[in-house]
């Protein structure tokens, strides 16, 4: 559910800012013996650095037709799994990224 927002949202974003050479780049890797990290980067338009600091909140929209959930909801997702989402970059492109903990399963 979370990637899937985050992959709609850099869609939308590029789709709506007329990006000449839209791109998605998504990375996974051990970011340490007890993270997983997974980054959702986008060429599209960015995230202004006033809707930042607002981003995760509920009902923060930037959408026409958006409800301002997605982010919020995602968020909320991976805290319950002990895990952190954040925005990195503002900006021309977006860069999302998300870590989780590493369980026992992960390890084999």
């Amino acid at each position: 559910m979370v990637v899937h927002n985050l992959l709609a949202n850099a869609i939308d974003s590029m789709v709506a800012g007329n990006t000449a050479a839209p791109r998605i780049a998504i990375t996974a890797r051990a970011r340490d013996e007890h993270a997983v990290e997974l980054a959702v980067q986008d060429t599209g338009p960015g995230v202004p650095a006033e809707t930042a600091d607002t981003l995760f909140e509920a009902f923060a929209t930037s959408k026409p037709d958006g409800m301002g959930m997605g982010l919020a909801i995602s968020r909320s997702i991976v805290e319950h799994h002990g895990g952190r989402l954040w925005l990195e970059k503002t900006g021309a492109g977006a860069l999302f990224k998300l870590t989780l903990p590493r369980t026992k399963d992960n390890d084999e």
